[in-house]
């Protein structure tokens, strides 16, 4: 194809783009809300449950001291 045949198919393509871009913008919007929020919900759980984990329970100083034997077991080799 010819370079300038090339050049007139991407500037249809952009033109094409825009104009559907511009016609259904509303329902772009719309969709594009739904998303954020399961996003936003999605996070959300994430970090719940991150930070329960990492923070909630009930943990025993036997615990504690369990894992810094481990930890000073797996240095000294």
């Amino acid at each position: 194809m010819d370079k300038k045949w090339t050049i007139g198919l991407g500037l249809l393509g952009i033109l094409i783009v825009f104009l559907l871009l511009w016609n259904f913008a509303p329902a772009i919007q719309r969709w594009l809300a739904s998303v954020f929020v399961d996003i936003i919900l999605l996070l959300a759980a994430f970090a719940a449950g991150w930070l329960f984990g990492r923070f909630g329970g009930k943990r025993r100083r036997s615990d504690d001291e369990r894992n810094a034997r481990n930890i000073t077991q797996a240095q000294k080799k």
